[in-house]
């Protein structure tokens, strides 16, 4: 019908996205979502900031670990972008470098407690901070935390997205530490979206894909 479409926040996998090409009924003209490595990246550079001190008096490796939900690309950029501007940062610290090590725990989803088993697994395995890169593997995470009677309380704990359990694991003044978390600029990307859709329908020029930054917050 020659609408133009915006995909907002990646929501249509590239497999249905060629099958549409293919048949030559894509009506998508431009995708508007948050530059997941580049936010998570963020997210890492916030938290190193807040335990540069914490590693560089650990005598040993100070072990980084991951829980990452499915096996999804933006999934695996949040992933790789924490990871990557970690290390980036460890590494050019003189006092830190060659200290930092990293795990990733992976799970396709949330059911049968998933993000707690992986949650014990990067406990067992001495992580010192765990990066929770969805809201889901946070609020397992949360509850694992509540639950545990003080197992995990010398781990530091980063978020990717934001819900009632991260708000209300900031306000608690005991327990393991949530050092803060990314969120996506919803508003900006709203207004991208339009601003999009708004010039392909006056036949301007319009920017085909757009990624906005995350927001840091603690």
């Amino acid at each position: 019908l020659g609408i133009p479409v915006v995909q907002f926040d990646s929501g249509i996998y590239s497999a249905d996205i060629k099958a549409l090409d293919d048949m030559g009924k894509n009506p998508i003209i431009a995708s508007v979502s948050t530059d997941s490595y580049g936010a998570a990246g963020l997210c890492a550079e916030k938290c190193f900031e807040k335990v540069r001190d914490e590693i560089a008096a650990t005598d040993g490796e100070y072990l980084v670990g991951v829980i990452q939900y499915e096996q999804s690309k933006t999934a695996e950029n949040r992933v790789n972008g924490f990871i990557d501007k970690f290390r980036e940062l460890a590494s050019a610290d003189p006092d830190i470098a060659g200290k930092c090590k990293f795990a990733v725990e992976a799970k396709p989803d949330e059911t049968n407690n998933n993000y707690k088993i992986a949650l014990e697994a990067l406990a067992e395995k001495g992580a010192r901070l765990i990066f929770a890169a969805n809201a889901n593997s946070t609020i397992q995470g949360s509850d694992a935390v509540v639950a545990s009677s003080g197992r995990y309380d010398d781990i530091r704990f980063a978020a990717f997205d934001s819900c009632t359990a991260v708000v209300d694991w900031l306000k608690r003044d005991s327990g393991p530490v949530l050092l803060g978390g990314i969120v996506q600029d919803t508003i900006k990307m709203g207004y991208s979206a339009v601003e999009c859709a708004a010039l392909a329908a006056e036949g301007k020029e319009y920017q085909k894909d757009v990624f906005i930054d995350g927001i840091w917050y603690d």
